[in-house]
C-alpha cells in the first residue's frame, strides 16, 4: 500500500518515453516541450528540482533493495508532480514496468538507435565512464564537495550508481551492455503487445511526422526536430558540470 498522499493531477500523463539513455532522450524532452507537454521529466530534472531526490531514493530502494512497498500510481504522482505529462531518459526507463502499469492512459514511445552497436558506442563513450569512475561517484573528496553543496542531489546519485551497477547490466557495459539494451527494449515491447495504438518504436532521425502521428498532434511548422547532445557535447557538459560543482564548493 502506498504511503504517498493523494495528489490530484492537473494534467494527465501523456507520454512515457522508455528507451535507454543515448537514444535521443534529450532531444525527445525538447521535442515534447515544443509540442506542448509540461514538466517533461528527464535526468537533468534532478538538478533543476532537487526536492525530488528523496522520493527517487525510495523508488530505487523499493525496486532493487526490497526496502519499502513497490511504487503505486499515487507514489509516481507524488514524485513526478501533478502537471508532469511526459517522462524520458534515466532513471525512468529503469522503471518501465512500473510506469506502464501506473499510467495505462499514456502513450509509450521506445526510442532506439540505428543498431545495438550504435547505441553501445555512444553509451560506452559518454555515460559508462561516469558509472565506472570512482572519482566521480564514490571518492571521498566528491562526497565532501556534495556535503558542502546540499542542494546537489548526491544522495540520489549515490543510490542510483549503486543500484545501476549492482542490479542492472548497465554496471557491466563492456560485457553485458548490448544484451541489456536488447532485453530492456523487448520488455517494453512485451508490456505493450496487443495495444499497437499505444506503442511506437521511434528513431529521432525520423523527425516529427511519425511522432506527431502517434501522439495525434500537428507537426510544428517550420521547426526542425531538435538535436541535442551528440557524444562530444555530452562529454563537455559533464566536464563543465563537475568543474563548476567543485569550484562552487571551494
Amino acid at each position: 500500500m502506498s504511503s504517498a498522499p493523494s495528489i490530484k493531477r492537473t494534467r494527465p500523463m501523456g507520454v512515457l518515453v522508455l528507451g535507454q539513455s543515448r537514444t535521443g532522450t534529450s532531444s525527445m524532452r525538447v521535442a515534447l516541450q515544443q509540442l506542448g507537454y509540461t514538466r517533461v521529466f528527464h535526468f537533468f530534472s534532478l538538478f533543476e528540482e532537487p526536492r525530488q531526490t528523496p522520493v527517487w531514493e525510495r523508488a530505487f530502494r523499493a525496486k532493487f533493495l526490497g526496502d519499502g512497498s513497490p511504487f503505486t500510481r499515487a507514489d509516481w504522482d507524488e514524485l513526478l508532480g501533478p502537471d508532469c505529462t511526459a517522462v524520458t531518459d534515466t532513471p525512468c526507463h529503469i522503471f518501465a514496468e512500473e510506469l506502464i502499469a501506473a499510467y495505462p492512459e499514456a502513450k509509450v514511445v521506445l526510442t532506439v538507435r540505428d543498431s545495438v552497436d550504435a547505441w553501445y558506442h555512444s553509451y560506452s563513450t559518454t555515460i559508462w565512464p561516469f558509472l565506472r569512475d570512482e572519482q566521480v561517484t564514490a571518492a571521498w573528496w566528491w562526497r565532501a564537495v556534495m556535503a558542502l553543496r546540499p542542494s546537489m542531489p548526491y544522495g540520489y546519485l549515490d543510490v542510483m550508481h549503486r543500484c545501476i551497477t549492482r542490479f542492472t547490466s548497465l554496471g557491466a557495459i563492456p560485457t553485458e551492455g548490448k544484451r541489456y539494451y536488447e532485453e530492456r527494449n523487448e520488455v517494453v515491447r512485451r508490456l505493450t503487445k496487443g495495444d499497437e495504438g499505444r506503442f511506437l518504436v521511434f528513431n529521432v532521425k525520423e523527425g516529427w511526422k511519425p511522432l506527431c502521428r502517434h501522439l495525434n498532434v500537428e507537426v510544428p511548422k517550420d521547426v526542425a526536430f531538435p538535436r541535442r547532445f551528440n557524444n562530444n557535447e555530452f562529454q563537455e557538459i559533464y566536464r563543465q558540470y563537475n568543474h563548476n560543482s567543485v569550484v562552487g564548493a571551494a
